[in-house]
């Protein structure tokens, strides 16, 4: 064999290859030119409170995966501005930059090449306003600065005007490297720098603590994600929290998102055409009030919204047009970015902003019109809510007139804007999304947001989905479904109706599990199973296995889909309560979604305008066995910062009408017969309902009372909100439910059974119409195989279930009928080769 000769020149060449290699591996490096805020540079942030997120390891190569956080809203980082514009700098000579929050609050720095200096910063406080500035200035960050590099500072500061000092230590530390993925991207060669803060004010009465990582990227001028958390000690109270944020990255201006839509607007030369549709629409003025939520309506066409095919919409009385039953509202003075990947998806902003319908001699109104190949929504003459009588300003001044229109020929979205008010109200002007204008798809991370401010009058903004989508999206889900009821010693079949929401054909298995646990969280049952295929938009109805009701409790059911590839798995997973109930000794059945082992916190809800019956909360009983109601139970408690409870309470129930029907009973309870903290039960003479499900109501003669709520997990997604006599989901249905229930005895029913010749019961499926589910018991004199299907007028099979081999005796079925739209259906059990058809209405 031959060897190779190693010279000297060969030993330099590999130096050099070395040196080569060593300087692209080299760390970010820190510098105050490219990583710190020029001025006139807002930081584009999002971020949420959660103090479970750990920072993560220190050292070389990290890889820290911060993928599955998920945002609730913007973050207001300030602008970075020259101090000399501000009317508070003279009280900061020294400053060369301020970071200003509002017109009152700023912090102030002197920053060159070497360092950067916090010299003070101006704040309000109890209506009082005054500079705290650093008679010592704090080091905050030298330069240059890379990994292994630390510094530690001491300085001192006093409270302008008051006889007041502190002292702050600092010590940072560029601790790791590596590489960080966040909801944003993927971002590679990072620096970390941790951050130690301490805060003795006035000589030990009040102390800050803060321990703060940042991770900073060459490519950004602030840091890319920060974990925050700090305590306060004022010597009585201590309080404290985790603030993590990371910057949002919108696509560019006017698109394309991930998914291709784009956007032009009346600054780029679009011209758009107002449609007048107040003599032509349907008035819905009626339902809308204050941060509520209408419908669905059916628009009459099929329109393609990214990968969906949509035939419905809610309407939101603050601005917006969903595709989901969702509530937006304000938090903490703003409104969501988009996209952003939360509960409230799926929908499309014109003027997302806190509007309102409600207050005698409101102007606000809200028409609906459609063709053969449009949908259009229009808002006429909205307030907003400080302009209305009892609010900050106390008049209806300053509304807004806008429109969306959704056109089938081409997807287009068009918002047009006739006439809007020229400034938000005060309260929202330093929000950090003080109005949110685009749209945003299903799963909430692909979205276009056209601004957060206010939109000229006559003007437009036109969004456009591509010719073909940029990204092929597979995306399977469980459809939800809300709480339910299972009578103790019954067998019934969970079941769960899987949809293709993408916009391909699943070719490949779907795998189904299952599982159900106790409130305590022990697991009870497990299922699995699998769909061997799903063509796009088909749903399929899929049996999980046999439900044994012997111990009352509420369970959690989760279900699982999953398909190779799937872009959207927020969406994979779906919990739904139910309770399974036995009657007590007298033959009652508390149905409720708060039980009584467990204790209800101090949380309330009270409406503070309330006034005259007209507002309040409600539940919604699913039920699959017949009952009369004789009676309900409320938690009530003293208005919030009140020791007693001033007003009475209006009790009813309602049937069910695929929303709340003709009132059954009503009872009013004077506020002298309330004991406060204790259920209070309420009687009614028995009411029958022999299938489906019911409505039970709470309303506030006015303020001086409240209802519990109930923060413990799992949550019914039963709860409804009631502002001015009209019912709308509940703003928080998904992170708590009411105390409020009913009382119920069970009753046998009669004559609702069909008998074949083969010994087959089947019965009506109800609730009939059916809204977003339905039942349907049958009986086996022996085991057979049985199979469902449910076809439509046209003949056409739009679900169908092998339901296998199923014992003697009686058999129960729930189906979600969601994704099915109105109309009238046939459902047909064959069993040992006979078959029963009967009728279904879906109804919404």
């Amino acid at each position: 064999m031959k060897l190779k000769t190693f010279t000297i020149q060969s030993f330099f060449v590999l130096l050099l290859l070395v040196g080569m290699a060593l300087q692209t591996q080299a760390q970010i490096t820190l510098t105050r030119e490219a990583n710190y805020p020029a001025l006139g540079e807002t930081p584009n942030l999002v971020g949420l409170n959660d103090e479970t997120i750990e920072p993560g390891d220190a050292g070389e190569d990290i890889t820290w995966d911060f993928s599955s956080i998920v945002a609730v809203g913007g973050v207001d980082a300030g602008t970075f501005i020259d101090p000399a514009t501000t009317t508070i700098s003279a009280s900061f000579p020294s400053a060369n930059i301020a970071q200003s929050y509002d017109d009152t609050t700023a912090d102030f720095y002197d920053v060159n090449d070497d360092r950067l200096n916090r010299v003070g910063f101006h704040v309000v406080d109890q209506g009082t306003a005054f500079p705290i500035w650093n008679e010592d200035p704090v080091t905050y960050m030298e330069y240059p600065f890379t990994y292994g590099d630390s510094f530690s500072d001491t300085g001192t500061r006093e409270y302008v005007g008051f006889d007041y000092f502190g002292e702050v230590d600092i010590t940072v530390e560029a601790d790791a490297y590596g590489t960080i993925i966040i909801p944003s991207g993927t971002f590679e060669n990072v620096l970390r720098v941790k951050t130690v803060r301490h805060v003795d004010d006035g000589g030990g009465a009040f102390f800050i603590d803060e321990e703060k990582y940042e991770w900073y990227s060459e490519d950004y001028t602030t840091p890319i994600f920060s974990i925050s958390t700090s305590t306060s000690d004022d010597g009585t109270t201590v309080q404290g929290g985790t603030l993590v944020s990371y910057i949002n990255i919108p696509p560019p201006e006017g698109g394309p998102d991930e998914y291709g839509y784009t956007w032009t607007d009346s600054d780029s030369g679009l011209n758009c055409d107002w449609i007048d549709i107040t003599t032509i629409g349907e008035d819905i003025t009626e339902g809308l009030k204050d941060d509520n939520t209408i419908g669905p309506f059916p628009i009459g066409i099929d329109f393609q919204y990214y990968w969906t095919s949509e035939t419905e919409v809610y309407i939101g009385s603050n601005g917006y047009i969903a595709f989901e039953d969702i509530q937006i509202s304000s938090q903490n003075s703003s409104f969501p970015i988009i996209p952003l990947q939360d509960e409230l998806n799926h929908y499309v902003a014109p003027l997302v902003s806190d509007l309102t319908f409600d207050g005698d001699g409101n102007p606000g109104q809200a028409f609906i019109y459609n063709d053969p190949t449009t949908f259009i929504v229009s808002f006429i003459n909205v307030p907003f809510w400080t302009n209305v009588p009892g609010a900050p300003n106390n008049d209806y001044a300053g509304s807004n007139t806008f429109q969306v229109i959704f056109d089938a020929t081409d997807g287009s979205i068009t918002f047009n804007y006739l006439e809007i008010e020229t400034e938000v109200a005060t309260e929202y002007q330093d929000g950090a999304s003080p109005v949110s204008i685009g749209i945003e798809n299903i799963s909430g991370d692909i979205g276009l947001q056209h601004s957060i401010t206010l939109p000229p009058s006559n003007s437009c903004i036109q969004f456009m989905p591509p010719e073909t989508a940029l990204i092929d999206v597979v995306d399977v889900a469980p459809l939800s479904s809300g709480g339910f009821f299972l009578l103790k010693s019954e067998f019934t079949s969970l079941t769960s109706n899987i949809k293709n929401l993408g916009n391909l054909d699943i070719e490949t298995p779907i795998i189904i599990d299952a599982s159900v646990v106790t409130y305590d969280m022990t697991e009870f049952a497990t299922y699995t199973t699998a769909i061997p295929s799903l063509a796009l938009g088909d749903s399929e109805l899929v049996n999980l296995g046999d439900f044994p009701a012997v111990t009352p409790d509420i369970y959690t059911l989760s279900v699982t889909a999953a398909a190779d590839g799937d872009l959207n798995t927020p969406n994979n997973t779906i919990a739904t309560e139910f309770i399974v109930v036995d009657s007590t000794a007298n033959g009652e059945i508390p149905l409720g979604y708060t039980p009584d082992f467990v204790e209800i916190p101090e949380g309330v809800i009270s409406w503070p305008s309330a006034e005259g019956y007209d507002d309040g909360c409600g539940i919604y009983i699913e039920l699959d066995f017949p009952v009369e109601i004789v009676g309900a139970e409320y938690m009530v408690r003293p208005s919030p910062n009140e020791t007693n409870i001033t007003a009475g309470f209006r009790a009813s129930i309602y049937d069910d009408n695929g929303q709340p029907g003709d009132n059954l009973a009503v009872v009013d309870v004077p506020a002298t017969q309330i004991i406060p903290n204790t259920w209070h039960r309420v009687d009614f003479e028995p009411i029958l309902v022999n299938e489906g499900g019911f409505y039970v109501e709470w309303l506030m003669e006015n303020d001086g009372i409240a209802l519990s709520t109930d923060p413990t997990g799992p949550f019914s997604r039963r709860s409804y909100e009631i502002l001015g006599n009209t019912w709308a989901t509940y703003r928080s249905a998904t992170t708590e439910d009411l105390a409020m229930r009913a009382i119920v005895r069970k009753i046998v029913p009669i004559g609702i059974n069909d008998v074949l010749d083969n010994g087959l019961k089947v019965s009506n499926a109800y609730p009939n119409p059916a809204t977003d589910f339905v039942h349907i018991n049958y009986t086996l004199p022996q085991t057979g195989d049985v199979s469902l299907s449910i076809t439509n007028t046209l003949g056409k099979k739009v679900a169908s279930q092998n339901l296998g081999l199923r014992t003697a005796g009686k058999q129960k079925m729930r189906i979600n009928t969601q994704s099915l739209p109105q109309g009238m259906y046939t459902y047909t059990i064959t069993y040992n080769g006979f078959s029963v058809s009967k009728q279904l209405l879906i109804a919404r």
